[in-house]
């Protein structure tokens, strides 16, 4: 038995001292013709790999674009994202989806549910367009993005929760997984996180092409849909009476959203334009919570601190 463990052991060190990293990277140093041939070899696999992407893409635009058309396609089309991806993906049986049909169609389904769906579509579209889009050329995508929401706001089919819904990661729906559509930071994931899609994404082209009126147009569009969002996001108050997140919005917010308009309108270069209207603003605002950090600013524009050497 000795004889048969020292054996043994013997075995386990030698096999352990023949794969050793140290010993084996002699053996393993690639030669420049080595090296040529995997490179033209992973050229093919990444050109492959890109065709096959821009092929996903397409395929995803078009079914989306297909889907989002109505509320019953849409949810026809969820229901197969649902049964590929949480079901035959996973290896779980038919019964099994039949019953989480016949749950979801008892709890899950409703008119706003299936609205929701088709919002989420339309919005992932977009991000599959802008992955592929360059940053240059994202700037086009702007005044759908702008539509996008407008329907969203607009939709009375949409109850309060549904809006919490809609704040989630559209890469993240079952749509998404079903075609590999992955989060990139060149698009917002959400469509209701206002402030990403207008500070992020609207604004900035407009900024660098330094074209005030619509920079001006924009930030106006923002702000109306930012007290639509706070107005549906709300219980429905009753009939005639505004809501108090409505109210606080317009008495809070809305002033402070007004004050970094113009402070971003005269950084992009209309100074006097900018300057007359923080001066109305002060005035027409007198005893907001704000108004001593906005007199700040304007000192501080006004009164710019020499840049220090060095």
């Amino acid at each position: 038995m000795r004889f048969h463990l020292r054996s043994f052991s013997t075995l386990l060190l030698a096999s352990s001292v023949l794969t050793s990293p140290s010993l084996l990277a002699q053996e393993a140093l690639l030669t420049e013709g080595d090296r040529q041939a995997l490179l033209e070899k992973l050229k093919e696999v990444k050109e492959g790999a890109g065709g096959r992407a821009v092929q996903r893409s397409g395929n995803a635009i078009t079914a989306f674009r297909s889907a989002a058309s109505n509320d019953d396609r849409a949810h026809e089309f969820y229901l197969s994202c649902v049964e590929k991806v949480r079901f035959l993906d996973e290896k779980r049986s038919a019964q099994e989806f039949r019953e989480w049909k016949r749950r979801h169609k008892e709890r899950g389904d409703s008119p706003g549910f299936r609205r929701v769906l088709r919002h989420q579509l339309n919005w992932l579209r977009l991000t599959v367009e802008a992955n592929a889009m360059s940053e240059e050329d994202q700037g086009e995508l702007s005044s759908r993005a702008i539509s996008a929401l407008d329907a969203i706001l607009g939709d009375q089919e949409l109850e309060p929760r549904q809006f919490r819904t809609l704040e989630q990661d559209v890469t993240e729906t079952v749509f998404a997984l079903a075609y590999g559509v992955g989060a990139e930071e060149k698009w917002p994931v959400s469509p209701v996180k206002l402030e990403d899609v207008y500070t992020n994404h609207i604004l900035p082209p407009l900024e660098k092409k330094k074209d005030i009126a619509a920079y001006r147009a924009a930030w106006g569009k923002w702000i109306i849909q930012e007290a639509r969002l706070q107005e549906a996001k709300s219980e429905n108050p009753e009939r005639g009476e505004r809501s108090a997140a409505f109210e606080r919005f317009l008495v809070e917010r809305r002033p402070q959203m007004l004050w970094d308009l113009e402070k971003a309108i005269y950084e992009i270069g209309d100074q006097k334009g900018a300057a007359l209207a923080m001066l109305k603003h002060l005035e027409t605002f007198a005893g907001h919570q704000n108004e001593v950090k906005w007199t700040e600013d304007f000192l501080e524009f006004l009164n710019p601190q020499p840049e220090t050497a060095g």
